[in-house]
């Protein structure tokens, strides 16, 4: 995929520099066997439609595989070796697969940057696309630009779509299916993983940072290392791709917080639950809650997705 630049003419990457509209980009490049294989092993995601085959022939690209690469296009301008942050938030769009060693563009551009209860934020837009300039997903990142970013960590929950999720699970709810028919409050097959270090590295590749080595972490704050949050994302749509199918990579979007650090050792289980649904032509969007926990239980995790679901 993208080399990490290391170049010491690079802009320090600290929230007074960052500029609102700038660009990243385009970057033509095309995702690899060893790339697929690579985040494969580091979320422990080997789908058969990704090793294999798949129903748009030949061998798909996970749909989260793409968030880290466009959000490291903002180190084309700015010193990856200096950056102290942490992800705040992402949303993902899905319009279509990216088929195994297609040729696709990478851009993105700062949208916004903002100051919120003292905490200052950048608001990063990716887009990949296909050689004839359709979309192919869609991305929008905050980033907590801090030193100290140990001391933001710790809130206690986040609100989606307008209503909190608490992460309770009812055992009596009925076990959902990917259609339109679907009940309200019925619940995705849960998806668990246990992250390890060896993954956080690999996942989170390039220059040390508080993902992959210990000194950068208590630099920060931390107790030690923690997994990216976008480790979770890939976990969240490794459920969505289980749940949906192929609707998934056409059609699917969640927008999530990060709440709480996810740390080597850590076991997390992924959630869903259908809490609206809204006619479509060609069978209805189903509207989700969905969340990671740890094994305490503690939410690190909370947002919203949807996607297509035929009649």
């Amino acid at each position: 995929m993208i080399a990490i630049p290391t170049d010491p003419g690079l802009k320090e990457p600290i929230w007074e520099n960052i500029e609102v509209g700038e660009e990243y980009g385009p970057v033509e490049t095309a995702i690899s066997d060893h790339d697929l294989k690579s985040y494969a092993y580091a979320v422990d995601d080997f789908h058969p439609w990704y090793m294999r085959n798949s129903p748009f022939g030949g061998r798909v690209v996970p749909p989260a595989l793409l968030s880290t690469a466009l959000f490291n296009l903002l180190y084309l301008t700015y010193d990856p070796r200096l950056v102290r942050g942490l992800h705040a938030r992402e949303e993902l769009q899905l319009c279509r697969p990216i088929v195994l060693g297609q040729q696709v563009k990478l851009s993105a551009r700062v949208a916004d940057k903002f100051v919120k209860r003292g905490e200052q934020y950048i608001i990063v837009e990716g887009d990949a696309a296909d050689d004839r300039g359709k979309t192919l997903i869609r991305t929008r990142q905050a980033e907590i630009l801090r030193n100290d970013v140990g001391s933001v960590l710790g809130r206690e929950g986040a609100t989606a779509a307008n209503h909190l999720i608490r992460g309770g699970i009812d055992d009596r709810a009925p076990v959902a299916v990917a259609t339109a028919s679907v009940d309200i409050g019925a619940l995705l097959p849960a998806l668990s993983k246990t992250v390890t270090f060896e993954q956080m590295t690999v996942f989170s590749f390039g220059t040390r940072s508080i993902h992959t080595d210990r000194d950068s972490a208590l630099e920060s704050g931390l107790e030690g290392p923690i997994a990216q949050g976008l480790m979770s994302t890939c976990y969240l749509s490794e459920m969505l791709v289980n749940f949906f199918g192929a609707e998934w990579f056409e059609s699917g979007w969640t927008s999530h917080a990060f709440i709480k650090p996810v740390l080597a050792g850590d076991t997390i289980i992924a959630y869903g639950k259908v809490w609206e649904k809204r006619a479509e032509a060609n069978g209805a969007r189903l509207l989700l809650d969905v969340w990671c926990s740890n094994q305490r239980g503690i939410l690190t995790t909370v947002g919203s997705a949807s996607a297509l679901a035929t009649l």
